[in-house]
């Protein structure tokens, strides 16, 4: 292997690595779901069919939302969109972890 490839594969390493740890940070954002609806229910007072449909209705907008972000990211590049949303991910989970209401809840979420 000669030197000048070896930046090459060290970068394409740190590449895989942040893409594997995006997918962690994704996945446990996915997973705090359930300890939270019993949550919004209980301070809101709704029932457990309005709060699922509640959070159904949020990540339907994630999804309308995901459409948004991939034309942004044709337009600023798909490197840039990542970071924006690793931080978007790392801010809202950290802001919903440490929130103490369940409208705080509902905004991070929006996050």
């Amino acid at each position: 292997m000669s030197a000048a490839s070896q930046p090459v594969q060290q970068r394409t390493n740190i590449a895989w690595i942040i893409i594997v740890a995006s997918g962690v940070v994704a996945g446990l954002h996915t997973w705090k779901l359930a300890h939270v609806l019993s949550v919004i229910q209980e301070q809101l007072g709704f029932s457990l069919l309005f709060a699922g449909t509640l959070f159904g209705v949020v990540q339907v907008a994630g999804i309308i939302g995901g459409l948004a972000v991939f034309l942004l990211s044709e337009v600023i590049s798909q490197r840039r969109t990542l970071l924006l949303g690793i931080l978007l991910l790392v801010s809202g989970s950290a802001l919903g972890g440490a929130s103490q209401d369940a409208y705080v809840l509902l905004a991070t979420r929006i996050i």
